[in-house]
C-alpha cells in the first residue's frame, strides 16, 4: 500500500511592535522546504522573505528562491491567494506558495490577537468573537 504523509508547521512570533516573523515548514515524502517572512501588523504587507530547501525532487527546485523576492510588497487581501499563486506557484514552486499562504494566514490570525488584545484592556469585557465580528483590520 502506498502512503504519502505531509507535514505543514507555521510558528509566529511578534519581532516587535510592527513586525510579526512567521516561520513555516512543508515536509513531506519528496520535498522539505521552510521559510521564514516578516509581516507588518499595522498593514498585512510583506516586507522580507527568505526561504531555503532541506530536501528536493530535483536539480531544478533550488531555482525557484530568488523568485519567492516577488512577495515582498504584497498586502493580505482580496486577490492576495491567487496573487500568490500566480506569482510565486507558477515562477518559483507552488509547494513555496503553499507555506507562504500558511504563514500570511496565520499571521492574519495573530494581528486579530494583537488588536483584541488592545481593545480588550479599554474594554475588559470585550470577547474575541464580538471583536472579530467589529474589527475592521485596521492598526490600533
Amino acid at each position: 500500500m502506498l502512503k504519502f504523509a505531509r507535514n505543514k508547521l507555521v510558528s509566529i512570533y511578534r519581532k516587535d511592535q510592527d513586525r510579526l516573523l512567521a516561520h513555516g515548514v512543508l515536509e513531506d515524502d519528496i520535498y522539505g522546504l521552510e521559510v521564514d517572512v516578516v509581516i507588518s501588523i499595522p498593514h498585512l504587507e510583506i516586507l522580507s522573505i527568505e526561504g531555503r530547501w532541506k530536501r528536493a525532487e530535483n536539480l531544478e527546485c533550488p531555482r525557484a528562491i530568488p523568485f519567492l523576492q516577488e512577495a515582498v510588497g504584497f498586502r493580505m487581501g482580496e486577490g492576495f491567494s491567487q496573487k500568490v499563486r500566480k506569482i510565486i506557484g507558477r515562477k518559483a514552486c507552488r509547494h513555496f506558495a503553499d507555506i507562504l499562504l500558511e504563514c500570511c494566514d496565520a499571521a492574519k490570525m495573530a494581528t486579530h490577537v494583537i488588536r483584541w488584545e488592545t481593545e480588550k484592556g479599554k474594554r475588559p469585557d470585550l470577547e474575541f468573537d464580538d471583536f472579530l465580528s467589529e474589527d475592521t483590520g485596521e492598526a490600533t
